[in-house]
């Protein structure tokens, strides 16, 4: 009997969303961006091509913590909505990176800044890890209570969620896994069935991936 092998195909994505607004630039301006066509044109392309997974909240702007919630418990979901909407007519799923990348500035240069809200930072610990990255150490209360409001509005919607991009640039894995432990707590209460990506790492930017 022939063995059928299932796989999907994923793509790191902005789905095309970029603010002028945005605090979040690098040297090399921002990546997989679509020019000259809409984003339904652009998501009919991504399935005909095999794509099934977005990767979203790394790149592009519309998955930022600082955008979906400007002031503590005042979200703002118009963007995502239309983009759950738009990706499920082209039976695409997205997942979400939560909390970004936990960092306030790549030090050199000021590179990159932070993607986390004001009013989050000043009640956090500004920790200086390494020779290059400072790192935001966002209250778990808080961390708690914008997950929560997160999965249980997209659940049955969104079903796979990654908690922050490449934390080993920022933190040692025991402060990582504080975040990713209260996470995927908080997401298995509102959804059982949803699926809990961690220990995305890096060795771009000074990221050692070994220790």
């Amino acid at each position: 009997t022939a063995s059928v092998r299932e796989f999907s195909c994923g793509l790191d994505e902005s789905c095309g969303y970029i603010f002028s607004d945005s605090s979040f630039t690098t040297s090399q301006g921002l990546p997989y961006l679509a020019f000259g066509c809409d984003l339904d044109e652009y998501f009919r392309f991504l399935r005909d091509s095999g794509v099934r997974v977005l990767r979203v909240g790394n790149t592009g702007t519309a998955f930022d913590w600082s955008r979906i919630e400007p002031q503590k418990g005042r979200f703002d979901w118009t963007v995502i909505d239309r983009l759950v909407e738009q990706a499920a007519q082209y039976h695409l799923t997205l997942m979400p990176v939560l909390g970004n990348a936990p960092m306030l500035r790549h030090r050199e240069g000021g590179l990159i800044t932070t993607r986390l809200p004001a009013w989050l930072i000043e009640k956090s610990a500004i920790v200086k890890r390494n020779k290059l990255w400072d790192t935001v150490e966002f209250p778990l209360d808080d961390w708690n209570d914008y997950i929560k409001a997160f999965v249980t509005r997209y659940r049955g919607k969104i079903h796979c969620w990654e908690i922050f991009n490449e934390p080993n640039l920022m933190m040692p894995a025991d402060v990582y896994l504080k975040y990713l432990r209260r996470a995927y707590e908080t997401i298995k209460v509102i959804d059982p069935d949803a699926v809990v990506v961690g220990f995305c790492s890096t060795g771009d930017l000074g990221g050692r991936m070994a220790e």
